[in-house]
C-alpha cells in the first residue's frame, strides 16, 4: 500500500493504486488539494485537526471541527477552503473504497452503501458524532492502517473484517437524523445559497453586481465574502469554477471545444491562457497525458 501517494500536479481525477482500498494518515500540508477534484471511487474523511478551515463538497460549506467525517460518493466534488496559514494542525485520516470492493463486503442483508447513498438524498455529506462514537471509529481505523502497515498472513479477512465493521457503525449512525450537521451559522447559509447559485449559472454570464443583487447585499460586502473565505476574488472564484468543470469534462472525454463552450468563457484565447496559467500546460497537452 503506497501511503504517500501523490497528488499529481494538474489536480486530475484521482484514482487508486489498487481495487480495494486505501487508507492514509496525513498531516499539515502533506498531500493536500486546494481546488475541487473528484473520485471515481468512493472516500470517508475523518477530521482530526484544529485548524480554522470549511471543507466544501459539492455546493454545500461545513465549518471543520475536529470528529467531523465526511461521506463523499463517487463522482462528488470537493476540497478544503482556508487561507492556507496555520496548516500544521491540519490533521485527517482518509479512506478511499473501491466500488467492486465494497459490493464484495455486502454479504449481509443490510446495504453496505447506504451512508453514500443517503448523504446524495439528504444533500448533506457531514456526520458530527458524539466523542464515544467518533473514537470507536478511529480505532477501528487504527487496526486497519496496523494491519496494513505490517501485512501478513489473514491481513486480508481481517482487514475486510475491519473495515466492514467501520462501514455497519457508519451506516447506523447515518440512519440517526441527529448525526447530521445541519445548524449553520447565516453568514455560512448565505455562503451556501450563494455558492449554489454560483454552480448554477457560471457557466453563463455573471457578474459581480448580478449576485449582489440577487441576493440584496452590496458588492463590497459580497467581494469580502470571497475574500474571507477563499483568499481571492469572486472574478478568480468563478473564473477557477469554470477551468475545474472544463478540466473535469477533458478527463471524462469531452472535445476540447465542447469542454470551452460549456464552461462560461467568452473566446477560446481566454480560456487556453487562462487554462495554462492554472495548470501549467495546454488543454491539449493535459488531455493527451492525462488520458486513461
Amino acid at each position: 500500500m503506497n501511503i504517500d501517494k501523490k497528488v499529481t500536479s494538474f489536480n486530475k481525477r484521482q484514482t487508486m493504486n489498487n481495487n480495494t482500498y486505501e487508507i492514509f494518515f496525513y498531516k499539515g500540508t502533506k498531500n493536500i488539494t486546494f481546488l475541487e477534484h473528484f473520485h471515481t471511487h468512493y472516500e470517508i474523511y475523518f477530521y482530526i485537526g484544529n485548524i480554522d478551515a470549511m471543507f466544501k463538497i459539492d455546493d454545500k460549506m461545513y465549518n471543520l471541527k475536529y470528529g467531523d467525517i465526511f461521506i463523499i460518493p463517487s463522482g462528488i466534488t470537493h476540497c478544503i477552503v482556508t487561507d492556507k496559514q496555520n496548516l500544521d494542525s491540519y490533521k485527517r485520516i482518509i479512506l478511499w473504497l473501491d466500488n467492486n470492493f465494497l459490493d464484495s463486503l455486502n454479504i449481509f442483508p443490510d446495504n453496505i452503501k447506504y451512508c453514500f447513498e443517503n448523504a446524495i438524498l439528504k444533500n448533506n455529506y457531514l456526520l458530527r458524532l458524539e466523542y464515544s462514537y467518533f473514537s470507536q471509529c478511529l480505532n477501528i481505523l487504527s487496526n486497519v492502517y496496523n494491519e496494513n502497515l505490517h501485512f501478513t498472513d489473514y491481513s486480508s479477512s481481517c482487514i475486510s473484517s475491519y473495515l466492514t465493521l467501520l462501514l455497519a457503525n457508519i451506516n447506523r449512525a447515518s440512519k440517526n437524523e441527529k448525526n447530521f450537521y445541519s445548524k449553520q451559522p447565516e453568514s455560512d447559509i448565505l455562503m451556501s445559497e450563494i455558492l449554489a447559485y454560483v454552480d448554477e449559472n457560471f457557466a453563463q454570464k455573471i457578474s459581480l453586481e448580478e449576485v449582489a443583487q440577487t441576493f440584496f447585499i452590496s458588492k463590497s460586502t459580497l467581494s469580502h465574502i470571497f475574500k474571507e473565505h477563499f483568499g481571492i476574488s469572486f472574478y478568480t472564484f468563478v473564473q477557477k469554477k469554470r477551468l475545474v468543470f472544463a478540466k473535469n469534462n477533458i478527463l471524462k472525454g469531452m472535445p476540447i471545444n465542447k469542454a470551452f463552450e460549456n464552461c462560461g468563457f467568452s473566446d477560446y484565447s481566454s480560456f487556453f491562457r487562462a487554462f495554462k496559467k492554472e495548470y501549467g500546460t495546454s488543454p491539449t497537452h493535459f488531455k493527451n497525458i492525462t488520458k486513461i
